[in-house]
């Protein structure tokens, strides 16, 4: 019996020493891109990867905002290692923003930053303003795109930005897993109590979770009042690239991500 319980806890310690061990260890703080980062030139856990997501993080909340009402806010961060030719189209973003008189989502903040070494130093190239692109993609929807500038195989790309949506119920499908291995990714969803919402996680590849409850407060001409945030927290490291296979339909749904649901 003893021999099965070490059996158990030794596992049990495997399983978390892989759910905290990066392939590279990274400064998940903005502009914190070390040289060693920039030099690398292969993905050790993936050597045939033609980029990877060295680091990733969503942070989501659902607040009140001055009209009275509620907005769903992402904070989202991204940091590329450009590996191979094939790569480079990780620099490239496009977002597709829902636009009604009813509903607006509007994105603010970006900032982009591209890293290459150049005389054995770190080079940074920031992406002016003037590349954000706006564009009718449809009857309800505008398309924004920019791109970060100076791309070339072995660049570290950095890209930011906030997105505020008036369709607070509605929260995009939460990826953990690319076409590209990821190193590191993070994600918290902040929801005030007086919302419930069923959450599920699919995929194959293993999502660390854990809750908590923060409080919160209120100022109003009549006073103030208090609430709990329900707070979930997820981490994934190391997770494989995605391979798509012949004649798979809608590879996206077999990736690892978390759907939230307002009930």
């Amino acid at each position: 019996m003893k021999q099965i319980i070490s059996i158990i806890v030794f596992i049990a310690a495997i399983s978390a020493m892989t759910l905290s061990a990066q392939t590279i260890t990274v400064n998940p703080k903005f502009g914190k891109v070390s040289k060693e980062e920039v030099e690398m030139t292969e993905y050790p856990s993936d050597t045939s990867a033609v980029a990877v997501m060295l680091y990733e993080s969503n942070n989501l909340y659902v607040n009140f905002n001055a009209e009275g009402g509620f907005d769903l806010n992402n904070k989202r961060y991204m940091r590329i290692k450009i590996l191979k030719e094939d790569g480079l189209e990780w620099g490239d973003v496009s977002l597709l923003l829902y636009t009604t008189p009813q509903h607006v989502e509007n994105v603010s903040g970006i900032d982009v930053v591209t890293y290459n070494i150049v005389d054995g130093k770190i080079v940074e190239t920031k992406m002016p303003k003037k590349y954000v692109f706006t564009e009718d993609f449809s009857e309800k929807y505008k398309k924004l795109s920019f791109s970060a500038q100076d791309v070339k195989v072995g660049s570290v790309i950095e890209i930011k930005y906030d997105m505020t949506s008036s369709i607070y119920w509605e929260i995009d499908d939460i990826y953990f897993q690319h076409s590209i291995p990821v190193n590191l990714a993070e994600a918290t969803v902040r929801i005030p109590d007086i919302f419930t919402f069923n959450k599920k996680m699919l995929g194959y590849h293993t999502v660390s979770y854990e809750s908590e409850v923060e409080s919160g407060a209120l100022a109003s001409a009549g006073g103030s009042f208090t609430y709990n945030i329900n707070v979930d927290k997820y981490r994934a490291v190391d997770m494989p690239a995605f391979k798509v296979e012949p004649y798979l339909f809608n590879a996206k749904q077999y990736h690892a991500f978390v759907q939230y649901d307002i009930r």
